[in-house]
């Protein structure tokens, strides 16, 4: 790359760290090129993308970023993976690729200006997902006013017991 791709490639990391929710660091070495691709494709149907590129070029691009907190996690060669929304749900795929393939593993990241390591990036991925944790509200919403209506249901019900009750009393005293 001449100096020209490389300051063109440091903004186009720049706009995906400022367009991206959250970022990952993932170490690839020992991955095939067919289990790189897996892994794309996993990605991308998460809504997320993965990107290799130089640390020295990615320490560029954090410069004056919210994502200054990675800069202590960028050694090495690492793989970032930019996730547009739904963040713990990328970081499920990255968390069961990396148990069927022992040669990625989870670095980091960040979710908004907050730094996470491997601990917290595992966490985030055990995290129910949007769905879940939407129909869990509904739930949580719903259960006292289902409560409520039972409870009206039960009383409304031995009303009618009583009422019911009494009309038998009476027929047999009328008999």
């Amino acid at each position: 790359m001449n100096r020209q791709q490389k300051s063109e490639f440091v903004e186009s990391l720049k706009k995906d760290f400022t367009a991206s929710e959250s970022a990952f660091l993932v170490s690839y070495k020992g991955l095939s090129v067919s289990q790189l691709e897996s892994l794309r494709k996993d990605l991308r149907a998460q809504g997320a993308r993965l990107q290799i590129a130089k640390m020295r070029l990615v320490k560029r691009a954090v410069e004056g970023l919210d994502s200054q907190v990675l800069v202590p996690m960028l050694q090495e060669q690492l793989g970032l993976v930019f996730v547009a929304q739904e963040s713990p749900s990328v970081a499920k795929v990255l968390s069961k690729f990396a148990k069927d393939n022992e040669a990625l593993a989870l670095m980091g990241g960040c979710l908004g200006a907050r730094a996470l390591d491997k601990d917290a990036v595992l966490s985030l991925a055990k995290l129910p997902s949007r769905e879940q944790l939407l129909a869990q509200l509904c739930g949580t919403l719903q259960a006292p006013i289902a409560g409520f209506a039972s409870v009206l249901s039960q009383q409304l019900s031995r009303l009618v017991n009583v009422v019911d009750a009494i009309a038998k009393q009476k027929e047999k005293q009328s008999a």
